[in-house]
C-alpha cells in the first residue's frame, strides 16, 4: 500500500471537497438588458463578469450557458427572462435552477441596475436587488459587488409607519405587501439599497431609496 504524507492527503481531500461543493451548487443563467444606448457597454461587461464569478470553484451559485445559448432559448412569446413565466421557459431550456434577470439604465451620471433571481422550477422570485453606481465604475468591480449581494443569504427587515390607513408597498418595482392600520413590515429583504414606493388612492405616490442594513424602520408621510 502506498503511504502519502498527511499534508498531501489533506490537500487532496480539500480539493475534492471544493470540487464537490461547486458541482452541487445551484446553477444559474443570466439575462441582463440595457434600457438605453449609454448602458449597452457596461451591461455586456457586467453580464460577462457575473458569469465569470459564477465559474469560480468556490462560487455558491454556478454559471451555466452563454449569451448565445440564452438567445437560442428565447421565443417570440418570451424574448427575455424578465417575467416569472419567461424565466421558467428560458431557464428550463437552459437546464438551470435559477435565472438572474434584470436591466441597467443610465440616470445622469449614475447607473442603476435592477436584478431579480427567479426559481426556474416554481417561477417564484427568490431575491431581488437594486444598486446605484457612478457611470465611471469598472464593470467587473461592480459585478463582483452585485454577485456577492445576490448570493448572500443575509437579509434584513423594513418596518413602515404611515398615517394613511391603507396603501400598497412596492420594493424594486414589485408589490410585496400593504400598509394596514398605518403599519407594514417586510422581512427577508436582501441587505443593500432598494427602491421603495408607496401608493394610496387620493395621495401622491411616495418614492425613495431605502438602505436595509438589519432591522430598518422608517416613517412615511403621504401628501394629497
Amino acid at each position: 500500500m502506498i503511504r502519502y504524507p498527511r499534508c498531501v492527503l489533506r490537500i487532496v481531500i480539500l480539493l475534492a471537497l471544493a470540487g464537490t461543493a461547486h458541482a452541487d451548487a445551484p446553477t444559474f443563467a443570466i439575462d441582463l438588458r440595457s434600457k438605453d444606448a449609454l448602458a449597452d457597454k457596461i451591461t455586456s461587461g457586467v453580464e460577462d463578469a457575473l458569469r465569470f464569478f459564477g465559474s469560480a470553484k468556490t462560487a455558491d451559485y454556478r454559471a451555466k450557458g452563454t449569451r448565445k445559448d440564452r438567445v437560442a432559448a428565447s421565443t417570440d412569446d418570451c424574448p427575455n427572462a424578465l417575467t416569472s413565466q419567461c424565466a421558467m421557459t428560458i431557464g428550463g431550456k437552459l437546464g438551470v435552477d435559477y435565472m438572474f434577470a434584470g436591466s441597467i439604465e443610465t440616470r445622469g451620471k449614475k447607473l442603476v441596475i435592477t436584478l431579480d433571481v427567479f426559481n426556474v422550477k416554481t417561477g417564484a422570485r427568490a431575491r431581488s436587488l437594486r444598486d446605484i453606481a457612478p457611470s465611471t465604475i469598472d464593470a467587473k468591480k461592480w459585478a463582483r459587488l452585485i454577485f456577492e449581494r445576490i448570493v448572500d443569504t443575509a437579509t434584513g427587515s423594513l418596518e413602515i409607519t404611515c398615517a394613511t390607513p391603507r396603501a400598497a408597498v412596492f420594493v424594486d418595482g414589485h408589490k410585496l405587501t400593504e400598509i394596514y392600520q398605518g403599519r407594514a413590515t417586510l422581512n427577508g429583504l436582501p441587505l443593500g439599497t432598494h427602491a421603495l414606493e408607496i401608493r394610496a388612492d387620493g395621495y401622491k405616490p411616495f418614492t425613495d431609496d431605502v438602505t436595509i442594513d438589519g432591522a430598518t424602520r422608517i416613517n412615511v408621510l403621504l401628501v394629497r
